[in-house]
């Protein structure tokens, strides 16, 4: 069942304390100051994310020479835990890097008092290993020899929420002589470190966003809405549920329900990076879906199947007043418990670090993920997509206009009958 989001990620660990009864203040951004070039404002900060590498484990990544003579020839191949080795080095080049160049790095000011969450960093780094080559050699101990590596890094805004600088770069280390500790770490050093001296990262630590960053990534998309469920929710709770479809996936079990025929939303940790999912019906029959859009930092995605004849559930844009009364749907800890249906009130609408949440006590839990939120006549007011460990009565959901928007979705309604 899905962990990612439901578990509390680290994007959203500010969800995770148990003092987050009053709504965050806005993370101040250097595009809320003045303007670059003025030599008060202040740098924006980068943090370091994560590393992740498209190398598998085994993978042949080159040659390798054992002994102290060299003279056992071989393959070099990925270890089982590459993942954690390309994360180890790239952290270790993030700090080289940045202190080497200066750049402003967040450091959270925690303290044994402080009751609310700190202000997270401007900007988080991380990248992703597209190819690596070894030609070394290795005593049992030290290595000696040449590295090459290549690694898209990525840059996120924790204002805009969004990737708004991507680039490729190449990384090499040769020694001649044997070396002890990290050989790799110093590939990944020069491979950010051309990343960090490009003109359109410099504009980034200016204040600047590059150019065609604030280009929408998708065009407008107009969906037909089909047959709807309408009227009390709670009269109407068995056929709404039958209206709301399980996800299978990878990583998983999720939620989903149609906004129009064909088309339905959900989150975007529950699709991963598949292009094609399953999606089981209410009435036991099942589809295939294929992920058309989505939007890794507001966590939704779009799917479209062939039709379905289940019933599109009508949303509403507004965010609901809190106290009213709330519903999820979804399908907690699997298929076996699809059409789950809780009751709950609106008990806040929260703003963390620029990322807005409809926080309820509905229940929800593990597999519930992308599952709607409605209000007391039938309206999807929001997608479930985070809960608190171990704290009863804290779900969040994200709203449902914000899904829309993000992914540059319009749902035009039929005309009223005369």
């Amino acid at each position: 069942m899905f962990r990612s989001r439901l578990a509390c990620i680290a994007a959203a660990a500010a969800l995770c304390t148990a003092a987050h009864a009053q709504p965050q203040a806005p993370v101040q951004s250097a595009f809320d100051t003045a303007p670059a070039g003025n030599a008060d404002a202040p740098r924006p900060t980068f943090e370091f994310a994560r590393v992740r590498s498209k190398i598998q484990s085994n993978d042949v990544i080159g040659h390798l020479r054992k002994g102290f003579f060299c003279g056992t020839d071989g393959d070099s191949r990925a270890v089982p835990t590459i993942e954690q080795v390309t994360n180890y080095n790239g952290q270790l080049a993030f700090k080289a890097v940045t202190k080497e160049l200066n750049v402003p790095v967040f450091e959270r000011d925690l303290s044994p008092f402080e009751t609310g969450t700190p202000k997270s960093a401007d900007y988080r780094i991380g990248g992703v290993v597209q190819r690596m080559y070894f030609d070394t050699c290795s005593d049992g101990v030290r290595r000696k020899g040449s590295l090459e590596i290549e690694v898209k890094w990525e840059v996120y805004s924790t204002k805009l929420q969004r990737v708004v600088l991507s680039a490729t770069t190449a990384g090499s280390y040769k020694s001649d002589d044997f070396v002890a500790g990290s050989f790799d770490s110093r590939a990944y050093f020069n491979s950010l470190h051309d990343f960090m001296v490009s003109d359109a990262f410099k504009s980034l630590e200016a204040g600047r966003l590059p150019e065609g960053a604030n280009v929408p990534a998708w065009p407008p998309l107009h969906l037909k809405e089909g047959a709807t469920i309408e009227g009390n929710a709670q009269a109407r709770a068995e056929a709404l549920a039958k209206a709301v479809v399980t996800i299978v996936s990878d990583n998983g079990s999720g939620t989903g329900f149609y906004i129009a025929e064909g088309y339905l939303l959900t989150d975007r940790h529950v699709v991963g990076s598949q292009r094609y999912v399953k999606v089981k019906l209410a009435n036991g029959r099942q589809l295939v879906g294929e992920v058309v859009r989505q939007d890794a930092a507001r966590d939704v995605a779009l799917l479209q199947t062939e039709p379905s004849g289940t019933p599109s559930l009508r949303v509403i844009l507004a965010d609901p007043p809190v106290g009213a009364s709330m519903y999820a749907i979804g399908s907690p800890l699997g298929e076996t418990l699809a059409g789950t249906f809780t009751q709950g009130v609106l008990s806040g609408i929260r703003e963390v670090n620029g990322t807005r949440f409809l926080q309820s006590d509905a229940a929800i839990n593990h597999g519930n993920s992308g599952g709607p939120l409605i209000d007391a006549t039938s309206h999807v007011v929001g997608l479930a997509d985070l809960v608190v460990n171990q704290a009863a009565g804290l779900s969040f959901f994200v709203p449902i206009k914000d899904a829309l928007d993000r992914l540059a979705i319009v749902v035009d309604s039929p005309p009223p009958t005369p």
